[in-house]
């Protein structure tokens, strides 16, 4: 992931493909990070979809909260937790990109040929509401 094409995905806002979760006011849990990953893997498309921590949803980067000790995130320790936490486990890409001096969390999530849920056995999709035209929602069964 290249500053451009993060840049790009900001300014375009969020969308069926592409999830902001911000951490200006509290970190993002585990369980609510994992919960978004799934979502987006079963929503209806055959591309990539991207989940960026440290994106607030007006757009604003304010960065991602270190997720591991000594004040950083081990990438490879967030791709386990999301393959070890999801059924059947997924497999994302994880990359930190630093954009206007903050860092962002990009998670990569492959589209899913089955539906994934949480290892506790929570589904969930990311879907466009039918009502509003153009708003976005999880569903949660």
């Amino acid at each position: 992931m290249t500053n451009e094409r993060l840049q790009e995905m900001i300014t375009a806002g969020e969308s069926l493909d592409v999830e902001f979760k911000g951490e200006e006011r509290k970190p993002l849990s585990d369980d609510d990070l994992v919960e978004a990953v799934i979502c987006l893997a079963n929503r209806y498309s055959a591309s990539p979809a991207w989940l960026l921590i440290g994106v607030e949803d007006d757009c604003r980067v304010t960065g991602a909260r270190p997720r591991h000790e000594a004040g950083h995130t081990d990438t490879a320790r967030l791709m386990a937790l999301i393959a070890n936490r999801t059924r059947p486990s997924l497999t994302t890409r994880v990359t930190l990109v630093s954009l206007h001096g903050k860092e962002v969390i990009v998670i990569e999530v492959p589209p899913a040929p089955a539906p994934v849920g949480t290892t506790a056995g929570k589904y969930l999709r990311r879907v466009i509401e039918g009502v509003k035209k153009g708003s976005y929602y999880e569903r949660r069964h």
